[in-house]
């Protein structure tokens, strides 16, 4: 059997199947990785929210885009006024200043 496809300390997100709807879905953090059976291997995984532990086969398991260990993504800069946008707006402001 090939080796496990997820790392201890790494964050793995559930797929959940048909009939696997009493568990959470969301972010795990795989505790421990557990022989398998000929099936499948196995995981111990903690739930990032509730703190249960789970045993979860590897096919049950994604991996997650982002973890507290890696940056968070940055959000989006706001856009930037150009020097054209700022002189022309201050401009048209001193223009509704004049009272007639």
């Amino acid at each position: 059997m090939p080796p496990h496809k997820f790392a201890v300390g790494q964050n793995v997100a559930f797929r959940s199947g048909s009939f696997e709807d009493h568990i959470p879905r969301g972010v795990y953090s795989v505790v421990k990785a557990l022989p398998g059976d000929d099936l499948d291997r196995t995981y111990r995984v903690k739930h990032g929210q509730d703190g249960h532990e789970r045993i979860l086969r590897e096919k049950q398991l994604e991996p997650h885009s982002w973890s507290p260990s890696s940056p968070a993504p940055a959000a989006p800069s706001p856009p930037r006024r150009s020097e054209r946008q700022r002189v022309l707006g201050s401009l048209g402001n001193r223009g509704s200043r004049s009272g007639g």
